[in-house]
């Protein structure tokens, strides 16, 4: 199901790809993936905000009480990700490494390039 709204926003995935990997021709590795990656991304943004404003709307809670859920929601989930990448954590400045070892393991155990 096609919308020009969403057809437009998604025309915004190749500069996105591109701010990440660099620029690219779309033939080369990983640039086609990025683009759906992108455009995935992009439509579940809207989807989201779509659903809490009309959850919001109808009634079936508040902006404040959706704020509050979504602070929930954002620690579980950097709670998630400092348990999958050990050494590391964040704070409202960025990521740490608070252990150089832990970090250099989780990375090398994970596959990131060198």
């Amino acid at each position: 199901m096609a919308s020009d709204p969403l057809n437009r926003l998604c025309k915004w995935r190749m500069l996105l790809a591109g701010w990440i990997a660099g620029t690219h021709s779309i033939d080369q590795d990983g640039t086609k993936g990025l683009r759906d990656l992108m455009d995935k991304f992009l439509i579940a943004r809207c989807e989201g905000s779509a659903f809490a404003a009309l959850a919001i709307k109808k009634g079936l809670f508040t902006e404040a009480e959706f704020r509050a859920q979504l602070d929930r929601e954002a620690d579980w989930l950097n709670t998630t990700y400092e348990r999958l990448f050990p050494g590391f954590k964040t704070t409202n400045d960025g990521i740490t490494i608070y252990d150089i070892d832990m970090a250099r393991e989780t990375t090398r155990r994970l596959g990131f390039p060198p």
